[in-house]
C-alpha cells in the first residue's frame, strides 16, 4: 500500500503496482494514477488502465484538465 503523500513516495520502485491510467468509466476522463481526482472518484466508476493514451482517445475517451496525462 502506498502512503497518501505522494513525497514519501518519492524515489520508490513502484512499476510492479501503478498502472499507466486510470480512468473514471462514468465520465470518460483519462487520469494519471496520482491525480487528485482519481483519488476521490468512486470505486464503481474507477477502472486501473494498462496501455497507451491514444487507444484511449479512440474509445471516446478525454483527458482531464486537471492533471493532463
Amino acid at each position: 500500500a502506498f502512503d497518501d503523500d505522494p513525497a514519501l513516495n518519492y524515489g520508490k520502485d513502484t512499476t510492479d503496482e501503478k498502472c499507466d491510467y486510470v480512468l473514471n468509466t462514468n465520465s470518460k476522463k483519462i487520469h494519471l494514477p496520482d491525480c487528485s481526482s482519481a483519488k476521490s472518484m468512486s470505486d464503481k466508476n474507477r477502472e486501473e488502465y494498462f496501455g497507451t493514451k491514444e487507444e484511449l482517445l479512440n474509445k471516446g475517451y478525454t483527458e482531464c484538465g486537471q492533471c493532463n496525462p
